[in-house]
């Protein structure tokens, strides 16, 4: 428990029950192990650490050296264990102590004493030469300082040289603290030279580089802010008592003027005469700051005591007290985050005297203070709003004073929840709405040569964010408050975000997903807003969603986005190539005006791309790697989909005839390599017998018999036909390829991210291609082809045939907002969680690219390249297949799983499955991971890494519901342990929903993997991380939820085929689901991912997916059983079913994972034994 409060942040519960743990005498199962007690100990001297508890930090780090008190520090040389473990944090303390102005000589005496023996010296000198040059800044002998400030920095460079370079995290460590000893020096230097304080403008130098050089706000722990911050106010009461000494300013030195822009951040004195009131004036800054930092990283406590010292001070200025009160007011709104309604108001409500009663004269002269005023002022009376919205009873918890401001703030006479939230809302919007007002009135008169974006994107934000959650509640019928203000909020999200766009605001370039939605419900207010205001923002903004713009410009809101695409087209025509072409095969235009003008607009766009048909080449020419008989085999379902329609469209059987016999069977066709000629000549006759000529029997087949015709075929077509590894039997095009020859030069793919600015004159563009393809294993056999750039490098891809790639492409990018997400989360970007992404690039519905990972190899090779020649014979899969015809009877295949999950009780299938998991040996990934590193530090980096991003993904692809965790989905990076997942064919469900043997499992957490984090297990960094990485994702769920939209508005082929599939298995589910709307099946998985987000047990989300798939299938009720677990087996069976926290949820996410009558009831190409 102390670990995981610890990890979250909260160190002073962390602390609490460390201590509880090491002064409890009664285990009941079994007294703790003296090293745990050892951890424990210096667990909790790190808590107080992170605390910045210098006094309790000194008590506990001398508890144990001595019984009485004051402890004698003599006793730390008794014991070598002593000087090890307590020491670093007696000397860290009792200098931390001195420097705030303590009295107590201890540490002095204790140094004195120790630098007369020289074994004892050499050790405070090896170890603690930053605490001496201190101790003697603190004695003014600063000679002595220097030599050991100097002496640490090269014990420093000695002791970071000697790193191993794998071990990041322990290098970042050691570089944090540099600038603490750099900042020493540069102190020593300052003070040591008279003339630097003779002169104010030597000093204003010195404060104006310390208030413009913090410490990272969110990487930089406390404890690093403190040696800093505490540092710089112990050197400027030095500063201060020398100029105390100098009669007056006589130095002859003339001072170079500040440069422009380099201002002191403390207002107000950048042209002070007065030195202490700058001095003053810093120190209160500098605080402020790390007041600000400590809110940042949820650490509470340090913020409470840092801002409870600056409050007095604060009062002798306005605008100290101004930026006190708003320093304050946010801390108590990122305290109350996780606090229950009622307390959540009671915490709140301390804010709004502050905020009202503050200086207005200021406030008027201040535009920024003033927004920023009104922004917190506005999220107060929001979360006040939300919390009696979202508990009506909370106003029966709380004092009655209490409830007698509301109502007066509310404006209200009766404690109805109703009329108090409606009154808190509309307070919030009112003063949101005057914040972004003076935010607009900065921006349109450019009066001022440096303006706060920053400052101004949050007023437009919080104004739109605020309206947006409003909508989303209306929208999704839940805790909906309908007010009048209400119509005017799409309007006011659209002009908010886009005016932030406009400043080139990162987060509403996140958030622009929404927007598109926003203006397709709402067109009315939207529409005309959006299309001319769109114009002046730079249309690169965008190139992130090309593909949810393209899904709107065969709707009848198509003109929000004309613009924006026309000017791609224009100015980054390769950027929309791709996504123009595969969009464009499913457009269906309304028979009206719009419609018209949509298709109009889209044959402009068209004659804007791929002048010169440079691309549609290209795409020609990669769609002849894919195999043939694949080809075959897709037309065939096409058509088997379309003749089992009641009404056969036949318009589209000819358009599928046309386009496989066009590939299949014509000498003609453009691009042909002797691959496909072959394949033209085995099978262009019989094309023609068995279909007709261009396919006119099919017209009139069943489906039955169609399809038993077209396989009989394909059986013929799948003998052993090796596939060429040359490029030239595949594509004479790409084998010649000359770019001079070409109209238009040819960008290699995937180089417009949407991130920043594309500069299309510096993209690498294609010279030539590789003449070897490599061709893969897997079923479709897919082929590696390596691209030549003019940049001088290969650019190895995947070419993938049959497939449409854009379920992979949209989950890449996910994983994008994903990581940016993670990126603004403190405890995660700490711990620097991020998710591996590729490039996909889907080109059309049958043919993409995906970028080909380097120093990559599956975890199938990763772990079957570590086993002997013995261990590869054992065959525990002929063994579970044994075990499944064993309990099946006379049924064969995957009938043989149904019958298992109705026979097999729980005892029988763990007994099965331990016997079958023992013929594998436990530590494959530990040998495999042991082979790869040359160094214990090596084999430590390479196993943390490997197991946060793996827990990491998995967290990611639970949320996604990402399936078919097969041991080649996963690909291991050969230099850095990293996982990366591949392949999400199966995703949204679709593995539980549709596959024969549906998938109970949410990711892959086999005994490999916890045998590799031994002794932890899974209870250590791999729950830790997927706490951090889901905590993040469930506090942004609108940023996801948002971009997930466009499997909505353009469901990929595999969507439909899905659809199609999920309403032939029927079930009572058609019931609560109108089938009749177009976009039913992706809106029913989207809802799943947002149960997910707010907290829905694992269990139930896998039950109601077997519901919508095998609810008619014999084993349905056994599915369920084993699904939901015993509650005196499995934690999921025993926790509710919706609203989990995060570490509950987790929880049961692994419990689940591991459940063995769950692993041992797996498709055996899942192989759970590894």
């Amino acid at each position: 428990m102390a670990l995981l409060v610890e990890a979250k942040g909260d160190y002073a519960e962390a602390a609490r029950l460390y201590d509880e743990a090491l002064n409890k005498d009664d285990w009941p199962d079994g007294q703790p192990i003296e090293e745990e007690k050892d951890f424990w100990e210096i667990a909790a001297l790190e808590c107080y650490d992170h605390l910045t508890e210098w006094k309790a930090l000194a008590c506990c780090a001398t508890v144990n050296i001595d019984e009485k008190l004051p402890a004698n520090l003599e006793n730390i040389w008794n014991d070598p264990f002593y000087q090890d473990t307590y020491l670093p944090y007696v000397m860290r303390s009792k200098v931390k102590l001195l420097q705030l102005g303590e009295e107590d000589q201890s540490l002095l005496t204790f140094i004195d004493n120790a630098m007369k023996v020289e074994e004892k010296k050499s050790l405070i000198e090896t170890h603690y030469n930053q605490e001496l040059a201190l101790l003697y800044i603190l004695q003014d002998d600063f000679d002595r300082a220097k030599y050991y400030a100097e002496n640490c920095m090269q014990v420093f460079v000695q002791n970071y040289s000697s790193i191993d370079t794998l071990m990041y995290k322990s290098r970042l460590t050691k570089l944090q603290h540099i600038q603490a000893l750099t900042e020493v020096q540069d102190f020593l230097d300052f003070i040591t030279k008279p003339y630097c304080y003779n002169s104010q403008d030597s000093v204003k130098r010195l404060l104006r580089i310390w208030t413009n050089r913090y410490p990272d706000a969110k990487m930089d722990p406390i404890n690093v802010w403190d040696d800093i911050i505490t540092n710089r106010c112990f050197f400027l009461d030095k500063i201060q008592e020398h100029l105390a000494k100098v009669p007056g300013d006589d130095s002859m030195e003339v001072d170079e003027a500040a440069s422009p822009g380099s201002e002191m951040e403390v207002d107000g004195y950048g042209d002070e005469t007065d030195i202490g009131s700058m001095i003053k004036c810093c120190k209160f800054t500098m605080k402020l700051k790390m007041a600000e930092s400590a809110r940042k990283q949820n650490n509470f406590p340090v913020a409470t005591k840092l801002l409870k010292e600056l409050h007095r001070e604060s009062k002798s200025r306005d605008d100290w007290l101004i930026k006190w009160v708003h320093s304050y007011s946010r801390f108590i709104h990122n305290r109350c985050q996780n606090q229950s309604s009622s307390e959540q108001i009671s915490t709140v409500i301390k804010t709004i005297p502050l905020l009202e009663e503050s200086k207005q004269d200021y406030l008027n002269k201040n535009s920024w203070a003033l927004r920023d005023h009104n922004i917190l002022l506005g999220t107060t009376y929001h979360i006040i709003g939300n919390a009696v919205n979202k508990d009506p009873t909370s106003l029966e918890s709380i004092e009655q004073n209490k409830v007698n401001q509301l109502l007066e703030s509310s404006g209200t006479t009766t404690a109805s929840a109703e009329q108090v939230a409606t009154g808190m809302y509309r307070k919030a919007l009112n003063y949101l709405k005057v914040a972004a007002r003076k935010a607009e009135e900065v921006v349109q008169s450019r009066a001022v040569d440096y303006m706060d974006t920053a400052g101004a994107i949050e007023a437009y934000m919080s104004l739109a964010e605020f309206c947006d959650k409003r909508l989303r509640e209306k929208e999704e019928k839940r805790n909906a408050i309908d007010f009048h203000e209400t119509q005017t909020f799409p309007a006011l999200v659209a002009e908010n975000m886009l005016k932030a766009l406009k400043l080139n605001s990162k987060e509403a370039r996140l958030r622009f997903p929404r927007l598109l939605q926003l203006v397709e419900w709402y067109p009315a207010e939207t529409l005309d807003l959006m299309a001319s205001e769109v114009s002046s923002i730079p249309c690169w903004q965008f190139i992130g969603w090309i593909g949810q713009m393209m899904a709107l410009l065969d709707k009848p809101v198509a003109v929000a986005v004309q613009h924006i695409l026309e000017e791609i087209a224009e100015y980054y025509p390769q950027a929309l190539d791709y996504p123009f072409m595969i969009s464009s095969e499913n457009f269906s235009f309304e028979n009206s005006a719009c419609g018209h003008k949509n298709k109009e607009f889209v044959n402009r766009l068209k004659s804007k791309l791929d002048k010169g048909e440079v691309v549609t080449d290209f795409i020609h020419a990669l769609e002849q790697l894919t195999n043939p008989e694949m080809i075959f085999k897709d037309w065939v379902d096409d058509m088997s989909n379309e003749l089992e329609k009641p009404q056969k469209d036949k318009a589209c059987l000819k358009k599928l005839c046309d386009d496989m016999f066009s590939n299949l069977a014509n000498f003609q066709a453009p691009g042909l390599g002797v691959f496909r000629t072959k394949f033209i000549k085995a099978y262009a006759k019989q094309f023609e017998d068995k279909f007709g000529k261009g396919g006119t029997k099919v017209l009139t087949m069943k489906a039955k018999d169609f399809r038993e015709t077209a396989m009989s075929l394909f059986d013929k077509m799948r003998g052993p036909n090796p596939e060429p590894g040359n490029l030239k039997e595949y594509s004479p095009w790409m084998s010649e390829f000359k770019p001079e020859f070409l109209k238009n030069e040819l960008e290699i793919p995937g180089q417009y991210d949407g991130k920043s600015k594309p500069m299309p004159e510096y993209h690498t563009k294609i010279i030539g291609f590789d003449e070897r393809v490599k061709v893969m294993a897997s079923i479709r056999r897919p082929k590696r082809l390596i691209i030549r750039g003019n940049d001088e490098k290969d650019h190895p891809f995947l070419v993938k045939g049959g497939e449409d790639l854009r379920q992979d492409q949209r989950i890449e990018q996910l994983f994008d907002v994903m990581n940016i997400i993670l990126s603004q989360d403190v405890a995660c970007s700490q711990r620097n969680l991020q998710l591996k992404t590729y490039q996909v690039i889907p080109m059309t519905t049958r043919i993409g690219l995906i970028e080909w990972l380097e120093n990559t190899c599956t975890l199938k090779e990763f772990l079957i390249n570590n086993m002997t020649e013995d261990e590869r014979n054992r065959k525990p899969s002929a063994q579970y297949s044994d075990w499944l015809s064993k309990l099946a009877g006379k049924n064969t295949g995957v009938l043989r799983y149904c019958q298992m999950y109705i026979k097999a009780s729980r005892t029988e299938t763990i007994r099965a499955f331990r016997s079958i998991e023992g013929l594998v040996p436990e530590d494959l990934l530990r040998r495999a991971f042991m082979k790869m590193s040359t160094t214990p530090e090596a084999f430590l980096a390479l196993r943390s890494h490997f197991a946060s991003s793996h827990a990491l993904m998995c967290v990611s692809h639970w949320l996604l519901g990402i399936g078919d965790r097969h041991l080649s989905n996963f690909m291991i990076n050969m230099e850095t342990g990293g996982m990366v997942g591949i392949d999400f064919g199966h995703a949204f469900g679709s593995a539980t929903q549709f596959l024969p043997v549906p998938e109970l499992m949410p990711f892959r957490l086999t005994r490999q993997f916890l045998n590799l984090m031994l002794p932890m297990k899974e209870s250590g960094l791999i729950y830790s991380v997927m706490i951090h990485g889901l905590r993040a994702y469930r506090t942004h769920p609108d940023l996801l939820l948002n971009t997930m939209d466009v499997f909505v508005k353009e469901p990929s082929l595999d969507w439909k085929n899905f659809e199609i599939k999920q309403l032939k298995k029927g079930g009572t589910w058609t019931a609560e689901v109108n089938t009749n709307e177009i976009n039913w099946y992706p809106v029913q998985k989207v809802n799943c991912a947002r149960q997910k987000l707010e907290g829905a047990n694992p269990s139930l989300i896998t039950c109601n997916e077997l519901h919508l798939g095998h609810e008619k299938m014999p084993a349905y009720k056994s599915y369920i059983a084993v699904a939901k677990g015993e509650e005196s087996h499995n934690i999921r069976a025993q926790k509710h079913d919706e609203k989990l926290s995060v570490e509950t949820q987790v929880a049961c996410l692994i419990d689940q994972a591991t459940d063995p009558n769950i692993l041992g009831r797996v498709w055996e190409g899942w192989e759970p034994w590894m």
